[in-house]
């Protein structure tokens, strides 16, 4: 039994980056002075028809912590991207059906690609979805992953894949999406 239990927003709180440096996520717990981390998630039940059914595809770590490290190059405030520093636009999901999130978003000036990267750490695989769909289920991909959870776009065509890490979105867990833009003045 876990001598102690915690959920990644309180390690990254308590000890800066060390939930994204080292992947833990959906509530960690320590024994005997050793972090346990939790399986993969794209092995979770829940994701487990949409991977069998080919609507999303398990993308490699090697991406993931691509995408990480760019994420790092951004302003955190403890928990999150710092919005106030970076150019944005936020959809409230309570204000609108899931079907219409990615034309608002599009309507609002954010880039979007013909598919998203769904990042759930940095040291385990994600998944790849189109961009529509992913959109309109961010709860459920990120069901069992708590606080802030981060996305970018991927252009797919015949040549393969482009993932465009610099346009990334956030998902606060509840009824918000931020997404980056970039407004030329």
């Amino acid at each position: 039994m876990p001598l102690l239990s915690f959920r990644p927003y309180a390690v990254r709180a308590a000890y800066g980056r060390f939930w994204f440096d080292h992947g833990c996520a959906g509530g960690v717990s320590v024994t005997g002075g050793k972090v346990q981390s939790p399986e993969n998630y794209v092995d979770s039940e829940h994701l487990a028809s949409l991977i069998e059914s080919g609507q999303a595809l398990v993308v490699p770590v090697d991406v993931c912590r691509a995408f990480h490290d760019v994420l790092l190059e951004f302003p955190w405030l403890p928990t999150r991207i710092d919005w106030n520093a970076v150019e944005h636009v936020a959809i409230d999901l309570d204000e609108i059906e899931d079907s219409e999130i990615a034309v608002v978003a599009r309507e609002l000036g954010a880039p979007l690609h013909t598919h998203l990267l769904v990042l759930f750490t940095p040291a385990q695989p994600g998944l790849l979805c189109e961009t529509e769909k992913a959109l309109g289920n961010l709860d459920h991909f990120f069901w069992k992953a708590p606080g802030a959870r981060y996305f970018c776009g991927v252009d797919v065509d015949d040549n393969g894949r482009r993932y465009r890490y610099r346009d990334f979105g956030e998902f606060d867990g509840n009824a918000k999406v931020t997404l980056r833009v970039r407004r030329a003045f």
